[in-house]
């Protein structure tokens, strides 16, 4: 009697040990870091660099405003929380698409927005010419020895660079290295420290916070001693390097600045990453967090320069309680457009542009990496 083979069977994709919903606290503070971010531009950063010029003195908001700075770090933990699960079961070209389209659209959006109203009211440190604005475009503007158009977009450069990195691994076929590298991350750039190389790629202050917040992800998915260590590591590291920046160049800004309240605030975000990792707060439901969690990103973009120029043109020592309100309320109603108009309605039309464009580039390098492997496995 024949017996008929069954074809073998395809196996079954490994999903991630807990699949992640929607961290509803996390996207809250999103927010509020940005705001806090806002009120350091708008009550210390703008005032003391002259790009506010309507004003002269700091306000009495700038003794709790002048820390807002800080909010930079903890999105540089919350990027570094997120990114194994952006590109956990995802191929180089998925990952790759998916960050660029959370990246991209507000910010050209938020960089032709600051522009325009530069065309009309920008002046001095506030103004933009065409050949900067093009160039700002690429995100990397620096590179090309152009000034970006809004001084808040440095940080992006660093949320480049950590995407980019994930991106090699999984090119390379090494997803399953982002793990151990993550933990080991906080003790290579001790050494960098340590031996005066922190000058070299990834080995810089910031990424003592990116480092933080993917080991405070990996103890939540493994919560074992390693990435504990590399936790209480990264604590050490990223006050470390608050302090230093305190200590070099915060002072320039003409207030004087408490360690201490640097050392709470740095301590409160790791106590924040702890709370997160515990069942009952990563579960909480909070109304409205999807919104202010999308929010975030749009805000930061156009917060700074924009916001420069209405208060420079409307504000005064007499009128600035009315002013500063409205000019807030004023950039999260932009903020809301671009997230709703530019995000949200025009999602179809940017994933199929970057689908056709950097999503092609990056599959061909995805077979063409993994040609190479197979031809060195063979080899070997």
């Amino acid at each position: 009697m024949a017996v008929r083979m069954l074809p073998p069977r395809e196996p079954t994709p490994k999903a991630p040990p807990h699949p992640m919903k929607r961290l509803e606290l996390m996207d809250w503070l999103r927010l509020i870091a940005a705001l806090f971010v806002m009120s350091f531009h708008y009550f210390v950063n703008g005032i003391a660099n002259h790009k506010i010029s309507s004003l002269e003195g700091f306000s009495a908001a700038a003794g709790i405003a002048q820390y807002g700075y800080l909010g930079v770090e903890f999105f540089f933990m919350i990027s570094g929380y997120v990114i194994l699960m952006s590109a956990q079961e995802k191929t180089a070209r998925q990952f790759a698409v998916s960050r660029l389209l959370r990246l991209y659209p507000a910010f050209w959006a938020a960089v032709l927005l600051t522009s325009a109203l530069a065309f009309f009211w920008g002046a001095g440190t506030t103004a933009v010419t065409l050949p900067q604005f093009a160039i700002n475009l690429t995100m990397f503007s620096p590179a090309f020895g152009v000034e970006f158009v809004d001084e808040a977009y440095w940080s992006l450069l660093f949320e480049l660079r950590f995407y980019f990195l994930v991106l090699c691994f999984l090119l390379f076929g090494m997803q399953k290295r982002l793990a151990p590298l993550f933990i080991a991350w906080p003790a290579l750039i001790a050494l960098a420290t340590l031996s005066g190389l922190n000058h070299l790629p990834y080995m810089d202050g910031y990424y003592s916070y990116f480092a933080a917040g993917a080991c405070f992800f990996l103890l939540r998915e493994r919560p074992r001693p390693l990435p504990l260590l590399s936790v209480f590591l990264s604590l050490a590291l990223c006050l470390h390097f608050s302090l230093e920046k305190l200590r070099t160049g915060a002072g320039a800004i003409g207030l004087p600045y408490s360690e201490t309240v640097v050392l709470i605030a740095v301590g409160a975000f790791f106590l924040f990453f702890f709370l997160l990792n515990t069942p009952s707060v990563s579960k909480l439901k909070l109304k409205g967090s999807q919104l202010a969690g999308a929010l975030s990103y749009p805000v930061y973009l156009i917060h700074a320069h924009c916001g420069y120029m209405i208060l420079s043109r409307f504000a005064s020592e007499e009128n600035k309680v009315f002013v500063y309100p409205l000019t807030i309320l004023l950039i999260l109603l932009a903020a809301w457009c671009l997230h709703f108009f530019i995000e949200k309605k025009c999602a179809r039309l940017w994933r199929a542009l970057l689908e056709k464009t950097a999503g092609k580039l990056v599959e061909r390098m995805e077979q063409g990496m993994g040609k190479l492997r197979q031809g060195f496995s063979k080899f070997t």
